[in-house]
This record gives C-alpha cells, structure tokens and sequence, in this order.
C-alpha cells in the first residue's frame, strides 16, 4: 500500500485507459507523492492486482495531494456523457475513453512576464499513451477568474482510432462542473 511504502503518502493523480460509460475500468494507475522522501511512487491495479514501479525523484505530477472529496470516475464520466461524449462515441462507435485525475494549472490571461503559459503541461502525464497526452486549454477570460489557482480536474479523451478524431472533456473533480470541451 501507499502508507506502508511512505507514511506521508498523498495520492497526485489518476489514471486508466479504456474507461467504460459507467466509469468503471479494468485498469487503474495511481499516483502518490512523498514530501518526506521527495519521491513518487506508481501503483498499477488490475482487478485484485496491483504492481508497483520503483519510485522515481520527479514525475510529469506535481506533488500537491488532490481534494479528499474528489468525484469518483462514475460521476465524471455521466458529466463527460452528458457534454457531447455520448455523441461522440455514436459518431464513431469503436472510439475507447482514457481518464486522468491531477491539478491543471489554470493561469489568468493576463498573467505576464511572471507566469509561463506552457508549465501547464507538465502537469499532464506524458507517459500515460503518448499520443493521447491531455493538451493545456488555452486561457480564456471566459474560464478563468481574476486569480491564478490549481484546480483538480478529470479530463476525459474520446479517441476513434479509425477516423483521427479526438474529442477532450475536462470536469472539475470535486463539483462535477464541466471546465472545457474541444473537438480535434
């Protein structure tokens, strides 16, 4: 367990691919971080097994704990449905969801010299299916408030293989609201 490998373990991130309609999946990747140790370490689930990787000093999370009372994968993927997902996936029916729970950094727009828009990124597991890395959202005065905050999101990605077409939802991982939706 995470409390045996590090007592000060906090889970960062979420990960599975092949997330079903009733948010379930065969699969699931969890991330903890140790602010003691300054170290990560994964935790793989599949059905009643679990498979541990080394720990490692740095990660593509960062190492803030996400919110306790984080939606669970059922109540973000009825969101995704509910936001044009369900659509895409009768628009191309062999299309498979891949899920990911972490901060998304949203910066304000005006932000400036003293913010980099790309760190955002960072924040997205690059090593979780490669061509299907989460993209940062642009800044938008319509999305983002007059502060620069984390914020834990689910971001949901629709990918048909056969047709190279990709549809993003992002969901606020504790009330549920959709945050962004995008077609590519």
């Amino acid at each position: 367990s995470a409390q045996a490998w590090a007592s000060d373990a906090v889970l960062v991130a979420l990960n599975s691919d092949q997330i079903a309609p009733d948010g379930q999946s065969f699969a699931w990747s969890f991330t903890f971080y140790s602010p003691a140790m300054e170290k990560y370490q994964d935790f793989f689930t599949f059905a009643d097994v679990i498979i541990t990787e080394a720990d490692k000093d740095d990660h593509d999370f960062g190492t803030l704990a996400l919110p306790e009372n984080w939606i669970d994968s059922d109540v973000a993927v009825s969101a995704a449905e509910a936001n044009d997902g369900s659509d895409f996936r009768t628009d191309f029916d062999e299309a498979e969801v891949y899920s990911s729970l972490d901060y998304f950094r949203l910066y304000h727009e005006n932000e400036g010299d003293g913010g980099d828009q790309n760190s955002a990124t960072s924040r997205f597991p690059t090593g979780f299916l490669a061509k299907f890395a989460f993209k940062a959202a642009p800044s938008s005065p319509s999305r983002i408030e007059d502060t620069v905050e984390d914020l834990a999101v689910w971001r949901l990605r629709y990918y048909s293989d056969a047709q190279e077409k990709d549809f993003q939802v992002e969901i606020n991982a504790v009330t549920g609201a959709l945050l962004a939706s995008d077609v590519h």
